[in-house]
């Protein structure tokens, strides 16, 4: 596995010869849009199957998978652009085999929340342990949905998931008082259990310092009820959230926004001490890394691909800082027809291949992201450098 940065004068076809590779799987391992827009500094993800096949007349992926000893999802991690559905045709190199990942087993968490996007969804399940929903909101003690959740519910069900209701506390005031927190967990668990799902996704925010007792008392709580319905509790936390809270689930999500930070830091001073500083007080066994989906331009968010997409079409030239591992451009906007220099800062694909790279070294249980906005080379380094545990392999699988 390689990283490329264009050059000046560079093709997708002069990269794919200058690393013996097929440029379809580079234009299909990266969702390249139009080959012929690339732009100066931007990062491409270089991958060579080990194995191929060229789809026959009647071949389907079933099929093909049987041929090769191999799973029907593997075929669909391993081709991203099927977006999860068996639609080959005849000519079409797959590919079945890239080299044996090499830094263990892990678990992968994906989210969806209101206004996702279904092919991205499909595309995303096939690297999917559990699929949290969000679209649960807690308000002045009222459950409600921002969404229609029965297709997202169906699709992880027929994929095989462990499916997770997200539900975020907005109000704040879960733990005003005994009956609140008591008429919560009934409600939640109630609401969990009637909808088909197989546990709980809290995002409860930060309950300071005074409160953190309460909260504790609250989760352990929580999770005593869940167990009593075989249902799972998982929790949103991040580098401030104290280890006695972080033991209270069956799962964390560690949340790290670098790009949202005011004073980005080095990736040595940010990921790296926020990550092993939690490794060495948590339990790092059940915690999922959750990776970047956006962009920050001049203070609004973007998606990452749009930042991408955004870079090429105004032919931006993109720079790294070697320190940080984020990537920027520079472009102008007309507001009412009045310029403005907007600058766009993004993880590269050095900084989340140094995020897996963690994971694998410090032994946390996985990752997460959002469905609808993580990239296709994002999947691809997830799928080549780990292996999924055998545990957490689903019946989807065997299809």
């Amino acid at each position: 596995m390689l990283i490329h940065t264009v050059k000046g004068g560079d093709t997708v076809f002069k990269i794919a010869r200058a690393y013996s590779t097929s440029p379809m799987k580079i234009i299909e391992n990266n969702a390249i849009e139009s080959p012929d827009l690339l732009t100066v500094g931007e990062e491409l993800l270089v991958l060579t199957p080990t194995r191929t096949y060229t789809v026959r007349g009647a071949d389907t992926l079933a099929k093909i998978a049987r041929r090769f000893g191999v799973k029907k999802n593997t075929l669909l991690a391993n081709n991203p652009y099927l977006c999860g559905e068996d639609r080959t045709y005849p000519g079409e190199i797959l590919a079945i085999k890239y080299d044996t990942p090499t830094l263990g087993a892990i678990a992968s968490n994906g989210y969806c929340f209101r206004g996702y996007d279904k092919e991205r969804l499909m595309r995303a399940l096939p690297y999917l342990t559990y699929l949290t929903v969000g679209c649960g909101i807690l308000e002045s003690g009222r459950l409600g949905f921002t969404f229609d959740d029965s297709e997202v519910l169906r699709l992880g069900k027929e994929a095989g998931k462990i499916l997770l209701l997200r539900i975020f506390d907005k109000s704040g005031d879960i733990y005003e008082s005994a009956e609140a927190q008591n008429a919560f967990m009934t409600l939640a668990i109630d609401t969990a259990k009637r909808r088909g799902y197989d546990g709980i996704t809290l995002a409860m925010g930060k309950s300071g310092d005074a409160r953190q007792k309460e909260q504790a008392r609250f989760l352990l709580e929580m999770r005593k009820r869940l167990l009593g319905c075989d249902l799972i509790l998982f929790n949103e936390i991040d580098k401030d959230t104290p280890s006695e809270i972080s033991e209270l689930g069956d799962g964390n999500i560690f949340l790290y926004d670098k790009c949202a930070m005011d004073d980005i830091p080095s990736f040595e001073v940010g990921e790296r001490e926020a990550f092993t500083s939690y490794a060495n007080t948590s339990e790092i066994a059940k915690t999922f890394i959750d990776l970047p989906s956006f962009a920050c331009s001049s203070g609004e968010i973007m998606e990452m691909d749009e930042a991408r997409r955004l870079a090429r079409r105004r032919r931006a030239e993109i720079t790294l800082d070697e320190q940080t591992l984020m990537q920027s451009f520079d472009y102008t906007k007309y507001s009412s027809g009045h310029p403005k220099r907007c600058r766009v800062i993004y993880d590269s694909l050095k900084n989340i291949k140094a995020k897996l790279e963690l994971v694998g070294e410090l032994g946390f249980m996985g990752v997460s992201f959002d469905t609808s906005r993580v990239s296709v080379p994002t999947l691809m380094m997830l799928q080549t450098m780990f292996a999924h545990q055998e545990a957490y392999l689903s019946n989807y699988d065997e299809m």
